[in-house]
């Protein structure tokens, strides 16, 4: 048996903790700047407890809220120039995978003159990062303890990413009350995408010994939590299982990443803007018919989670068309059963999108070979 494990970023975990964010930063901050979503700092009451610590600790706050739901490598360019024109030592990020995926980016790139197309052009991480907290208002990404940093080009219909060890956040706070502002189909949403992180990092190639305890009890926290969320029966403790659940598939996401359907959606997220959980709820169905025969029992403990929690009368099996069929009556439940062709994609699209496949395919257990992509697109319509 041999494998690695690493993660650098030191968690702080529990609610309301919010209110003493600040005594985690370094004691030589300066001037910190503070970036968000439209919304998600002031919802979520995250804005007023920083602003309030900031103040009575004499440091200076910049506030932006400037970050799209797929991060533009524009707005992290001008994000760069504010914190060069204000001697910016300190980011803050709260929101949720956009924002400390933009902000993580931020951290290299505020540091250099080069922008962050030719960033990621170069695939070149060269400075030492900004320091960097991040601040989840949504239980799903995991982005607050992985490596990687996923922004869009709209000028040229692209969406990837760049990693690399300088990418972790040197902190990551995660208060579960954060997340009681969010509407229904937005907890649900990005509930759905701790799901896909902890299911493709369990059938990932890539995956060990310890991502597969960490997917295993990701799923098994997640599921009921989710379904709470969809009953409208959400409280304290499904929230905080949300987002531990969240937190243990992000550690797997830096160890043992995700399988075809990430790869899959981020050529439908450029160019629909489609958002991100729903469309991997659309591929997901057909990806798991492809995908079942090579790695079973991932799908059959997910499926059979799934039966457990929403006490469904039939008895699991592991089959593959049972699988799938659970897996459907979930997302409906969830109300993200959804097709490609929800988010206007056609059939002519699909080897355009086959084309715009980027990443490494090889950790899927899969087939990958184009057709077998084209496949799964078509399907999914």
């Amino acid at each position: 048996m041999k494998f690695s494990q690493y993660c650098p970023t030191r968690v702080h975990f529990g609610e309301g903790i919010i209110n003493n964010i600040l005594d985690y930063i370094p004691k030589s901050t300066k001037s910190i700047l503070l970036v968000s979503s439209k919304s998600a700092a002031e919802k979520s009451g995250a804005l007023k407890a920083i602003k309030t610590q900031a103040q009575l600790m004499g440091l200076k706050l910049q506030y932006r809220n400037t970050i799209s739901p797929n991060p533009r490598v524009d707005e992290i360019d001008a994000l760069a120039e504010v914190c060069q024109e204000l001697g910016i030592d300190c980011l803050i990020s709260v929101g949720g995978g956009s924002v400390i995926d933009a902000t993580k980016f931020l951290s290299i790139r505020a540091p250099v003159q080069k922008s962050a197309k030719d960033i990621l052009s170069g695939n070149e991480i060269e400075a030492q990062p900004l320091f960097h907290m991040a601040v989840p208002t949504t239980a799903g990404t995991g982005s607050e303890v992985s490596k990687g940093a996923i922004v869009s080009d709209p000028v040229n219909n692209w969406k990837g990413g760049l990693r690399g060890e300088k990418l972790f956040p040197k902190i990551a706070l995660l208060d579960p009350e954060l997340t009681k502002s969010l509407p229904k189909s937005i907890a649900i949403e990005t509930g759905f995408d701790v799901l896909t992180h902890s299911l493709e990092s369990y059938v990932s190639k890539a995956s060990t010994p310890i991502t597969r305890m960490y997917s295993r009890e990701a799923i098994k926290r997640a599921v009921p939590a989710l379904l709470k969320q969809a009953s409208n029966t959400a409280d304290a403790n499904s929230r905080s299982e949300l987002m531990y659940a969240s937190l243990l598939a992000g550690y797997n996401l830096a160890n043992a990443s995700t399988c075809l359907p990430h790869r899959l959606q981020y050529p439908l997220g450029a160019r629909t803007d489609c958002p991100h959980a729903r469309g991997l709820a659309a591929l997901y169905p057909a990806w798991i018919k492809k995908t079942y025969d090579f790695k079973p029992e991932p799908f059959n403990f997910f499926a059979d989670t799934i039966t457990n929690c929403m006490e469904l009368k039939e008895k699991f099996k592991s089959e593959k068309e049972h699988v799938v069929q659970i897996v459907n009556k979930f997302l409906a439940t969830l109300e993200i059963n959804h097709s490609l062709s929800d988010f206007g994609v056609t059939k002519k699209d699909c080897d355009l999108y086959v084309s715009e496949i980027q990443g490494n395919l090889k950790l899927d257990p899969g087939m990958t070979d184009n057709e077998s992509l084209k496949q799964i697109y078509l399907e999914s319509l």
